[in-house]
């Protein structure tokens, strides 16, 4: 064993021009591991930042036709668990001002919750009001025209209109205007709160995390609630590392190139092993170290130079970028243990498999045939 591994390290640290081959292998699955970790980690900075502005506004979990008297024993499941849950009563209104009228989601909840529960950015605020307050999204406040202090026509959208009925609504004053990094909250959710305890619960909502199979058809998950736009940046992940494996392969390719290289330029010392009693599966172990001698160092080094740049983002925000249209100044990065591995062990696959190729012209060389050649 000691004597393939030392063949193989001499394959790789050879001074003739296969050493420039391996230096371009080397540069190629470095830079498709490098790719990878951090395509992968920005993609998934931004869907953390999305999950963690969603669950500022609608939570983790939820109970969309929440009913107190029949779920208790859902109330019962949290309490037990320590679980942080908030209930409110939504409904789709019917807003005015004196420019525009928008069809909103108006969401009535206890006062205390809006700090107990809810995260909002809150960007302008009366600081002191007595009467229930009403909070809206800075883009909604934009579309109607709205600031601090003006006041907002509420009609429930329930209301069925006649030529003899004038529909009923609520004018209450604007006490806040609140910031969300996800557009859907900003521009079609307000809040209305109340001092007193809270009547008409029809909707439940849980910060914290789970075994949601326990309850599989009440409470979803905002995943499930936004599928469409979960999925779609879970398919941009797919379609990332699949597309920047391919510089992972095309490197695998180049290995191959070098090894059928060795076995061409190398037929005397290949004969001499031979003669001296190595077998056809020692040459291919020599020549199966050599190729991962090259992809771990190289996939290695891609992955930890990697996650040195993860951390230093974390940690400094050395990456600026347009917070106007990402949400955000500096760029979000995030990759975890298993994702790590599953590159690390797909990437050592496929350049085991291209180093297979090559390998059959072995099989195929001949000892007698050789000596007589040389």
């Amino acid at each position: 064993m000691r004597l393939i591994f030392l063949v193989a390290r001499r394959f790789l640290f050879t001074k003739n021009s296969l050493n420039l081959t391996n230096i371009i292998s080397f540069i190629g699955i470095f830079v498709g591991s490098f790719s990878l970790i951090v395509s992968i980690s920005v993609l998934n900075g931004f869907q953390n930042l999305l999950s963690n502005e969603i669950s500022k506004v609608f939570g983790n979990y939820s109970v969309d036709n929440f009913d107190i008297s029949s779920d208790k024993n859902i109330i019962h499941f949290l309490d037990q668990n320590n679980l942080l849950y908030n209930q409110s009563n939504s409904e789709k209104v019917f807003v005015e001002s004196q420019l525009s009228q928008f069809v909103v989601e108006l969401k009535s909840v206890e006062e205390r919750s809006l700090t107990s529960f809810y995260n909002l950015d809150i960007i302008n605020q009366i600081s002191s009001y007595d009467q229930n307050t009403l909070l809206i999204g800075d883009q909604l406040a934009f579309s109607l025209g709205v600031n601090v202090g003006d006041k907002l026509k509420i009609y429930n959208q329930q209301i069925s209109v006649s030529n003899l009925v004038i529909p009923t609504y609520d004018e209450i004053m604007v006490t806040g205007i609140f910031s969300n990094k996800v557009l859907k909250a900003n521009s079609s959710i307000i809040f209305k709160t109340f001092k007193n305890e809270l009547k008409n619960i029809n909707h439940l909502e849980i910060l914290g995390d789970f075994n949601q199979d326990i309850f599989p058809e009440k409470i979803l998950s905002w995943k499930e609630k936004n599928r469409q736009l979960f999925e779609a940046t879970e398919l941009e992940k797919l379609i990332t590392f699949i597309s920047l494996l391919l510089i992972i392969i095309i490197s695998s390719f180049s290995l191959s190139a070098t090894i059928i290289q060795i076995i061409s330029n190398k037929t005397k010392s290949i004969t001499i092993l031979r003669v001296l009693g190595l077998s056809q599966s020692g040459f291919n172990r020599i020549f199966f170290i050599y190729g991962y001698l090259i992809s771990v160092i190289s996939v290695f080094c891609g992955m930890v130079i990697s996650c040195l740049i993860i951390f230093l983002q974390n940690s400094f925000g050395l990456i600026k970028i347009e917070k106007s249209i990402y949400f955000v100044d500096t760029l979000p990065m995030a990759i975890s243990m298993k994702e790590i591995l599953i590159i690390f062990l797909v990437s050592l696959l496929l350049i085991g498999i291209f180093i297979l190729f090559p390998l059959k012209s072995l099989k195929r060389f001949k000892i007698i045939k050789t000596l007589q050649n040389n």
